[in-house]
């Protein structure tokens, strides 16, 4: 296929994504709104791809004359990492404003949370996926050939007659590009107040439930075992490999109680209890991220975010937020599952199970 005819079709497979991307976006749908989020991430990951790319490229060549600035480890992260793709593009054009690099960032951070976790905040979903097709719209823009092109076929470029008039036999790639933009833009419009009030209350509502869910789940005593409880959870999570290490031995005491060779029972106590003193030791010297007063004093992040004053600080402020809101519903989350199983395993033993 000819670079010309491959340069156009690349520039219709970009606006059809970013077409599929704003009808999602329309709909009003939060759901769709979060399948919006992973379609744009499409483009905009190939858009920084082709710059990266370019960059790369410059630099290879240089490299006979002078000594290359890029090394070849930051190449390779460049081409495993959204982020890495995002800063260089950043450094060596200009591309992305603060704002962009921002809204990038935590539209990656939420895509993979769709898309390989199945979470998504209903409140956020909408705004964020406006945000991000906004900036992805700009890097469209911002990007590309210059060119005009002409020769073509009337019936292989019907596509362009939406954007562009084809009278004049030939199709300028920028024009082209505008005319989607202006076409397309109104659908990524919000402001800022908007924004900052949509995330507020998304962090306040989620912090609001979460002092809720210890309530029910754990009754309104709860404070006296609860951060023994999130403290274990933690520990586990974050020390897995540790955690592994200290209950190795008791561990496999219990799986030979089935096998032709069960432990006496002097040896499974043993291992017991050698296993609740290292627990204990290493727990001893633990420090968690989440107590029930850190929990309880949640509530700040959502007046942080208030407190912003541009897009930058905002997106930053609610990615910190977010990730700090995440954890704690996840440790409370597996808090509540173990005390379950213990009241579930009581159960069983009255039952003489």
């Amino acid at each position: 296929m000819p670079a010309r005819d491959n340069e156009l079709e690349i520039l219709h497979t970009d606006i059809e994504c970013l077409e599929v991307g704003a009808d999602l976006i329309a709909s009003g749908s939060h759901n769709k709104a979060r399948t919006a989020i992973i379609v744009l991430h499409h483009p905009i990951e190939t858009l920084l791809h082709r710059e990266c790319q370019e960059i790369l490229g410059r630099d290879r060549l240089m490299r006979w004359v002078i000594e290359p600035r890029i090394t070849l480890s930051e190449r390779t992260r460049v081409e495993r990492s959204f982020a890495d793709k995002v800063f260089l593009v950043r450094d060596k054009t200009t591309h992305l404003a603060p704002d962009d690099e921002a809204v990038l960032l935590i539209g990656h951070s939420y895509r993979n949370a769709i898309y390989h976790r199945d979470t998504h905040n209903v409140q956020a979903a909408q705004l964020l996926a406006k945000l991000l097709l906004r900036t992805t719209l700009r890097v469209f823009m911002r990007s590309g050939s210059e060119t005009s092109m002409g020769g073509f076929a009337t019936t292989d470029i019907q596509w362009v007659a939406k954007y562009l008039p084809l009278s004049r036999g030939f199709i300028e790639l920028r024009q082209l590009r505008r005319n989607v933009v202006r076409r397309i833009a109104p659908l990524a419009s919000v402001s800022f107040p908007e924004s900052r009030d949509t995330l507020a209350r998304d962090i306040a509502s989620r912090i609001q439930g979460l002092t809720g869910t210890l309530e029910v789940f754990f009754g309104p005593e709860c404070n006296s075992y609860l951060d023994d409880l999130l403290k274990h959870v933690e520990f586990q999570i974050k020390n897995e490999k540790q955690y592994d290490d200290i209950s190795k031995i008791f561990r496999e005491a219990t799986y030979r109680i089935q096998s032709k060779h069960p432990p006496t029972r002097e040896e499974y106590m043993e291992a017991e209890s050698c296993h609740k003193a290292n627990l204990k030791m290493a727990l001893d010297s633990f420090r968690p991220t989440h107590t029930i007063s850190r929990i309880l004093s949640l509530d700040r992040l959502a007046e942080s975010i208030s407190c912003t004053s541009n897009l930058r600080g905002l997106v930053l402020a609610y990615q910190k937020a977010d990730v700090i809101t995440q954890e704690a519903e996840f440790y409370i989350g597996e808090a509540h599952a173990i005390v379950e199983d213990q009241c579930q395993r009581a159960i069983d033993h009255a039952r003489g199970k």
